[in-house]
């Protein structure tokens, strides 16, 4: 068993901070939820092991408002990675709202209300 596993598993007492759950889920997961969205959406199996992008994007949905989202995507436009953490949150604003936000439409039909 790998030793992120082993951390959240073992810790029936939560001594793991919530920031290093997330920081777990960002460093060992995201991929594998993004991959999974998109097996789902397109059905096809992700062979590459890379999932597109757009779904990368849907899997740090779960994350945005965390310590670990804000460090990899600063709220910052003189950062990197601004332009990034834009386009996260204007997929993840389009799939909630099933709309058009901004220049991003949303992927599928939306959910009737």
């Amino acid at each position: 068993m790998p030793t992120h596993n082993k951390k959240i598993k073992n810790d029936k007492n939560s001594t793991l901070l919530v920031d290093a759950h997330h920081e777990v889920i960002a460093n060992n997961y995201v991929y594998a939820i993004a991959a999974t969205i998109q097996e789902f959406h397109t059905g096809q199996t992700v062979n590459s092991g890379f999932p597109y992008q757009v779904y990368l994007d849907m899997a740090w949905g779960g994350l945005t408002n965390t310590y670990i989202f804000n460090k990899v995507y600063p709220n910052d436009p003189n950062d990197k990675n601004y332009k990034d953490r834009e386009r996260i949150l204007a997929r993840i604003n389009t799939e909630k709202f099933g709309s058009q936000y901004g220049i991003t439409s949303p992927l599928g039909t939306p959910c009737k209300r």
